[in-house]
């Protein structure tokens, strides 16, 4: 059995020093992996329905919650043999062009250790804050995901989908893995048929 700890990115304990400490520990004793979950900003009040933990999202908005994959970063120059996972990296607030690079800088950096834990999303606000659809969420991440996948081949890249569009084009260096895990979150049928679909495994969280 392969166990993963989360690292502390969001909440009071998050620091520097926190991070490197929890990797460090992470390493030492054994465990395989280390997590990061994901909000980019969050409303002063949440009007979303929140499909986890019995229904009560209790964050307020000041609360801090770092970047995962640049904490991810920090992590794995301290901790140079544990996985890097999000849990779970929100798509579609991203444009997958700079998501596919990103995730394939970290994972050369770290010499192949990155698990790309991907959602949807369910706080339609943060979408409206940044500026994106949050009605066809659920096709535009699918439709990432391939064109991300496209460009970690090293292949030349001609992607004509309904929502991205690239002709021509190569991203390097490529990620070490090949092809990068991605392990899907969410807990509903349009969720599970996607891990089936599209995924490397199933990130599930927070059901009681």
């Amino acid at each position: 059995m392969k166990i993963g700890v989360r690292l502390p990115i969001e909440g009071a304990k998050v620091s520097p020093e926190n991070i490197s400490t929890v990797a460090r520990w992470a390493e030492e004793l054994g465990y395989n992996s280390v997590w990061g979950p994901d909000h980019v900003v969050l409303p002063n009040k949440v009007e979303s329905f929140y499909p986890y933990d019995n229904n009560n999202w209790s964050y307020p908005s000041d609360v801090d919650i770092l970047d995962p994959l640049l904490s991810l970063a920090w992590a794995a120059a301290v901790a140079p043999s544990v996985q890097l996972g999000t849990s779970v990296l929100i798509g579609p607030l991203r444009n997958p062009v700079l998501l596919a690079k990103q995730v394939s800088s970290l994972d050369f950096l770290s010499g192949g250790r990155v698990i790309l834990g991907l959602g949807v999303g369910w706080m339609k606000e943060e979408f409206d804050f940044i500026g994106v659809s949050f009605r066809n969420r659920g096709k535009r991440t699918d439709e990432m995901v391939k064109l991300m996948r496209s460009f970690w081949t090293g292949d030349s890249v001609d992607f004509q989908g309904e929502f991205y569009q690239v002709t021509a084009a190569k991203m390097y260096p490529r990620p070490v893995q090949q092809p990068v895990p991605i392990l899907w979150g969410g807990y509903s049928e349009a969720a599970l048929k996607r891990v089936a679909r599209l995924g490397d495994g199933w990130a599930p969280t927070k059901r009681t």
